[in-house]
């Protein structure tokens, strides 16, 4: 089916709508029809295909029972005057990338959320004063502007969620007045002076950030996307109850710093390719779990003494070293995770100290990486992967995991270890492929390590049967050879 049957429109008792076309299924475009109209008990529609366009019917406006309409990735062009006119109205979505403007929209809505390349006019919603979530993301791009003001949003004192990603339009000054929002994301717009944010901010979506933000302290979640800052520096002092920390796709960003964040649980950092650098405080007493993905150019991590805190100047000295990643389990002493993956600048990794939380070791698409040392202080390690590492030579103790559960080895060409001779749980579960150093043999392996082992020993027997029958074969051959040319064997 290409499109919504002209049929359904004839049902007049139909409730609900749904049209989803995930796989974007080839098809002619069509639009809604006029007989929309005619669905009077109609609460909810909901569209998502490509092939949707044109306008949204006018005789929408006569749908009184109307609670939630939903456009996804359609080429619907314009919203006509008339869905003012739908008093029930709760839920407008529209990701529709031409629509342009938006007309007067009912006081009914709640949730609001308009996407759109092509929209160039930021509406005026005051009037919208039941608002909980409003996104309006538009046009972006260096060549590509919105038009408009935002004084309005103080005016949404419900609002608990709200995301605005409009070029070149001035952040709205007046956020501190809404005393229940919750969420807040903002990406490129023109912030000349930092918005006062409400003391009730749990969650920050950001593309800058200094020192001089304002009333973050119940701040649970903070990101920090696609900035063009060079280095930030985060004080745990400003961000007393942060817990989980995301700086992504900062392209520019060649250091980290973060101090005196007690109750960091989970710090990730994604795609910031020129990242060299992170300096975090040496006693981190809560991270939990640790991640740094494809940033290239990553080789130090750098742990810094504290006023109050004791100073080990030879660990220190060893952690800050280029390209050799010292994990300190005096500096992450909950840590609990820790993943590494995408080429980058260390050749070697080292934990160093005992560590009875860490529970997953995870490094992938490494090529640089030679070794990987002191895994046998993670006394209670439960699960260790290592992918595409092509370099990788040793990883020193791995027949030391007494309480491993799972070990995941793929492309790893170059690391040679006999897993049979370890002291590894006969119940880990193993998976090993493209590793024909590590497995001793040529087929993967995929199972519990007693299989593993029990194969291992399974295989000089295997061989030398199959030598023998080999033999055994050619000698039957020679016999039959004989025999058929007449000569006495």
């Amino acid at each position: 089916m290409h499109k919504l049957p002209d049929s359904i429109w004839k049902l007049r008792s139909l409730c609900e709508v749904y049209f989803i076309n995930p796989v974007k299924v080839s098809g002619a475009p069509w639009e809604l029809p006029t007989d929309i109209r005619m669905l009077q008990n109609l609460e909810l529609l909901e569209v998502d295909d490509c092939h949707l366009e044109g306008q949204i019917p006018y005789g929408i406006g006569r749908l009184s029972p109307l609670r939630s309409l939903s456009l996804s990735c359609t080429n619907v062009s314009e919203v006509p005057k008339t869905i003012s006119m739908l008093p029930c109205l709760q839920r407008l979505e529209l990701y529709c990338n031409k629509i342009q403007e938006l007309p007067m929209l009912p006081i009914s809505l709640t949730h609001l959320n308009v996407s759109s390349k092509s929209l160039w006019l930021v509406p005026n919603l005051s009037n919208l004063t039941n608002l909980i979530e409003l996104k309006l993301h538009g046009a972006s791009g260096e060549s590509k502007f919105c038009s408009g003001e935002l004084w309005w949003i103080g005016k949404l004192s419900k609002l608990k969620t709200l995301s605005l990603r409009l070029n070149n339009v001035y952040a709205p000054a007046k956020l501190a007045s809404l005393p229940h929002l919750n969420e807040l994301y903002m990406s490129i717009l023109d912030l000349q002076t930092y918005p006062q944010f409400p003391l009730s901010l749990e969650k920050l979506f950001l593309t800058t950030y200094n020192s001089t933000l304002s009333n973050l302290r119940n701040l649970s979640f903070f990101c920090l996307w696609e900035s063009p800052m060079q280095e930030i520096q985060i004080d745990g002092f400003q961000l007393p109850y942060l817990r989980e920390l995301v700086v992504a796709k900062c392209e520019a960003l060649e250091s980290i710093g973060l101090s005196s964040i007690r109750k960091l649980k989970a710090f990730l950092v994604d795609d910031c390719g020129k990242l060299v650098e992170i300096q975090f405080s040496w006693a981190s007493e809560s991270l939990e779990h640790f991640t740094i993905h494809n940033c290239r150019s990553f080789k130090r991590l750098v742990c810094m003494g504290e006023a109050g805190h004791d100073n080990d100047e030879t660990a220190n000295k060893m952690i800050s070293c280029e390209g050799r990643l010292i994990l300190s389990t005096k500096a992450l002493q909950k840590l609990q995770r820790f993943d590494l993956s995408g080429d980058n600048g260390i050749f070697e990794i080292q934990v160093v100290g005992s560590s009875a939380s860490w529970e997953v070791f995870s490094v992938s698409g490494c090529p640089s990486l030679r070794s990987l040392r002191g895994l046998p202080n993670l006394k209670n390690l439960q699960s260790l992967s290592v992918f595409t590492c092509s370099g990788l030579q040793v990883v020193e103790g791995l027949d030391q995991l007494e309480c491993l559960k799972e070990l995941k080895v793929w492309n790893c060409r170059s690391l040679e270890i006999d897993l049979s001779t370890t002291k590894l749980p006969d119940d880990c579960d193993t998976y090993i492929d493209h590793c024909k150093k590590l497995c001793g043999f040529e087929k993967r392996f995929v199972g519990p390590l007693q299989s593993y082992k029990r194969d291992k020993e399974q295989e000089p027997k295997q061989k030398q049967e199959s030598r023998f029958k080999q033999e055994q074969e050619s000698i039957d051959q020679k016999k039959k050879d004989k025999k058929g040319t007449g000569k006495p064997l």
